[in-house]
C-alpha cells in the first residue's frame, strides 16, 4: 500500500509570484541593465528615471567621499 501523502509531487508548491507595480518593474528595469525603451508605461519610465537618478547619486558621493581622503 502506498502513502498518497509520500508520493504526492510538490512542484506546484511555489509558484506564486508577487505582484509588482509598474514603478518598481520600471526600477527594475534600469538594475538589470535594460534600455529605457523597455518601459512600457508612463509609471515604469518614472520608476527608471527615479533608479538612474538613485544610482547618479551614490555614484557621486562616492567620489566626493574619495576626493575628501
Amino acid at each position: 500500500m502506498t502513502n498518497s501523502i509520500m508520493t504526492r509531487s510538490t512542484a506546484h508548491v511555489n509558484r506564486f509570484v508577487p505582484a509588482v507595480t509598474d514603478f518598481e518593474q520600471g526600477r527594475r528595469n534600469y538594475r538589470d541593465g535594460k534600455r529605457i525603451s523597455s518601459c512600457s508605461t508612463d509609471e515604469m519610465t518614472a520608476g527608471w528615471l527615479h533608479q538612474e537618478g538613485l544610482c547618479e547619486r551614490m555614484y557621486w558621493d562616492c567620489m566626493i567621499a574619495e576626493a575628501r581622503q
